[in-house]
């Protein structure tokens, strides 16, 4: 999460994200924590596991019925989501069976790549992305790592949907606002974050967008 310092470790990102996720702060139980101390031996990337943790949460949200708040109840809620990306990731990976800096880059270059390819396919489909795609295309270099490969898949979300037009932004921020609803922000940091998520969230639903962020 954005409050956390860059020296932040692995199990305290993923506490910070779950708590954020889940709505407020809580220690982990028992079994939370073995699970969270099984992820950590796995030696995967934290954004392998908050990719998963986040595509949880947005499974849970599709459905969420009408004034129903939203939370995670445990960890454990995350796991089948979480153990599937960890999956995808170790079958690039397979060996060495521990991640190293050209390992991990090799996982973002095929991000990347599928990135582009399905930017390509949007414009293609929806003619008032043509332009914004382009340029963004023409700027988008390759990602150091996985962090930079998901930034950028969140951020061409956000680029599309500055992108729409007039009378479909409404319509996409109103979504918003009425998933925002669903959540209590503890702070005004937490209330950003809540926004940028459900944005991402109602823009990739609108548009049946399934593998990016």
């Amino acid at each position: 999460m954005s409050q956390l310092p860059e020296s932040a470790s692995f199990h305290e990102r993923v506490q910070a994200l779950f708590c954020f996720l889940r709505g407020h702060g809580a220690a982990l139980s028992p079994l939370d924590a073995e699970l969270l101390e099984l992820w950590a031996s796995t030696q995967v990337p934290f954004e392998v596991v908050a990719r998963g943790m986040r595509h949880c949460f947005e499974s849970r949200l599709s459905g969420l019925k009408k004034d129903q708040t939203l939370s995670l109840p445990s960890l454990r809620t995350c796991r089948r989501h979480v153990e599937s990306e960890i999956a995808r990731y170790s079958r690039i990976h397979m060996q060495p069976a521990t991640p190293t800096p050209e390992n991990t880059e090799t996982y973002a270059q095929i991000r990347h790549q599928r990135l582009k390819k399905q930017l390509k396919g949007f414009a293609k489909k929806y003619p008032w992305a043509q332009k914004t795609t382009a340029k963004f295309l023409e700027h988008l270099g390759k990602p150091a790592d996985i962090h930079q490969a998901m930034y950028q898949e969140i951020l061409a979300i956000f680029v599309l949907a500055q992108a729409l037009p007039p009378e479909e932004k409404k319509k996409l921020l109103e979504e918003t606002r009425q998933l925002a609803k669903t959540r209590e922000a503890l702070s005004l940091e937490a209330a950003k974050e809540q926004w940028r998520f459900f944005l991402a969230y109602a823009f990739k639903q609108r548009f049946e967008i399934r593998n990016w962020g």
